[in-house]
């Protein structure tokens, strides 16, 4: 099989931005995914649409966009669509921050973030993330699986 991805200290797999991610149905690496993602931009303070003023709850708003890609194996049954939940923010100082607050979820157009797109096999999706956390520079961490997953540097 194929080897075991490096990890960093946290148990994540570092990936750069832009660079294609993919989410298989068991630990097996020969297994073909069902998902294939990547973070293309990473917004620090982004300015959230003209109505809604409504300021950070934690202090700075971080937008995420995504392009996530299901194959001919996605199972909308069994698999979760791309979650806000699933993501944490770790700050310089390592602590770790749960980014999700219904102020960021109202930062951008509704039809604009990705957790709201059904997901159909065989369609491209390119969408947002919005969260909300006291940091600026930092590590985003994504783990559906939990408790570790792929971590993006921003």
């Amino acid at each position: 099989g194929a080897t075991e991805a490096a990890r960093n200290e946290r148990g994540n797999i570092p990936v750069q931005v832009g660079e294609e991610i993919a989410l298989r149905p068991s630990a097996d690496p020969d297994e073909p995914p069902v998902v294939t993602l990547s973070v293309e931009e990473i917004v620090v303070d982004v300015v959230c649409d003209d109505d809604n003023e409504e300021p950070p709850e934690n202090g700075h708003y971080l937008a995420v966009r995504l392009i996530a890609t299901a194959t001919d194996r996605y199972d909308p049954r069994v698999v979760t669509p791309i979650s806000d939940y699933d993501f944490a923010v770790i700050g310089d100082d390592g602590q770790t921050y749960d980014p999700v607050s219904e102020a960021a979820q109202v930062c951008l157009e509704q039809e604009r973030l990705i957790q709201n797109m059904r997901i159909a096999p065989g369609v491209d999706y390119d969408g947002w993330l919005v969260f909300d956390v006291p940091v600026t520079t930092g590590a985003l961490v994504y783990a559906p699986e939990g408790p570790t997953g792929w971590e993006w540097a921003f």
